[in-house]
């Protein structure tokens, strides 16, 4: 594996047509505006190509494979420089895969040895005409305002550190082709939602938004996720959105929207840390419905670490009472319960759990998880 500098990327770039169609992020790397590495087999006549890049200073790396997938040399070389903290040091926790050919061929094994992937669905969707008044919807109380650089120097807000974070990576980036924006809603000046549309290159941007928790629930998601969308289609841009296949909250926005669907696609996550991965693939194998595959790994992971998150033992509920073991998926709930797990409407609405519905049991393990939730 060798990098190649910003000169060279049009070497590399018929090999990530498939990709570009439906990933800014990509696109955004390759046309000099966002920040990345790519790393190829050779650098006169690449076949096979990873492109890298961090939305802000660390976290998971974003990662995509393109070209020839067969490529044994170059895989192995990958594994090694992914987990021996040869490309991204020690910033990345995680690294997030999508490929074209979509799987790399069954060759991302060898990419992660000696960790499985763990398979992400994703929606992907595309805005090209806005179907939501978000004025009209925004709640009493509530202002939206652009969120620009000059925040940072306003001592009356209080800016919750991921905006801080991505204002900073905008500072950073110096080109004068940067075009990247958002909007944030306002509350007694303190920033409580926002969106941004990132990766602006090509006449195509990726939007994400996000809502405090204390403020969901109230429509400000769809409103400062509308006003990126509003001025984005000004500006001449089709956007494009991704959500987890499994996140209906984002499907309904999505709906609400106007949004129309594209092209899903698959996302493989290696964690650094096994124990994370451990949690993470055996998450994948509930959401596809191999119950029995998640309990195991969920099981693994209770016997070689005791400070595991709160949602695993949930998840491991979920995935007995999906066999119809009730007596199991209480003891897993109770345990989440006493861990802190605060999602009492999920739980509430999880349809294995049905088993559980009208016991004393099921009635005071839903008033524990309120009690956290309140907390």
């Amino acid at each position: 594996m060798k990098t190649i500098e910003k000169k060279d990327y049009n070497k590399v770039r018929p090999l990530f047509g498939e990709l570009e169609a439906f990933q800014p992020m990509c696109a955004a790397v390759l046309a000099g505006v966002w920040p990345g590495q790519v790393w190829v087999d050779d650098p006169e006549k690449p076949a096979s190509v990873l492109l890298l890049t961090f939305l802000s200073g660390g976290g998971a790396g974003w990662c995509f494979l393109a070209g020839e997938p067969g490529n044994q040399e170059f895989n192995a070389a990958l594994n090694h420089a992914l987990f021996e903290e040869k490309i991204a040091g020690k910033e990345a926790e995680a690294f997030l895969f999508t490929c074209h050919p979509s799987d790399w061929n069954g060759q991302l094994e060898v990419v992660g040895n000696p960790r499985l992937p763990a398979p992400m669905k994703r929606q992907h969707y595309l805005c090209r005409q806005l179907a939501y008044d978000w004025c009209a919807h925004l709640p009493e109380g509530y202002a939206i305002i652009p969120i620009e650089t000059g925040l940072l120097k306003r001592d009356d807000l209080t800016i919750p550190s991921p905006i801080k974070t991505t204002l900073g990576k905008w500072i950073s980036i110096r080109t004068d082709q940067f075009r990247d924006y958002g909007f944030a809603a306002l509350y007694e000046n303190q920033v409580v939602a926002w969106a941004t549309v990132d990766f602006v290159t090509s006449g195509v941007g990726d939007l994400g938004f996000e809502t405090l928790p204390e403020h969901r629930r109230r429509g400000l998601g769809s409103a400062v996720a509308a006003a990126a969308l509003e001025q984005g289609l000004a500006r001449g841009l089709t956007i494009h959105w991704t959500c987890a296949d499994d996140n209906l909250g984002s499907q309904r926005t999505a709906a609400r929207l106007g949004l129309e669907r594209g092209q899903d696609y698959v996302m493989y996550l290696f964690a650094v840390d096994v124990h994370t991965h451990t949690a993470q693939l055996a998450y994948s194998k509930l959401a596809a419905g191999q119950y029995q595959q998640a309990i195991e790994l969920y099981e693994q992971l209770f016997a070689q670490k005791a400070d595991v998150p709160n949602w695993a033992y949930f998840d491991t509920a979920q995935a007995y009472a999906a066999l119809g073991n009730a007596e199991k998926a209480l003891q897993y709930l109770r345990m989440a319960a006493k861990e802190g797990w605060p999602a009492a409407e999920i739980t509430a609405q999880t349809l294995e759990f049905q088993i559980l519905h009208g016991t004393p049991e099921w009635d005071a393990v839903i008033e524990q998880i309120r009690k956290n939730q309140q907390n």
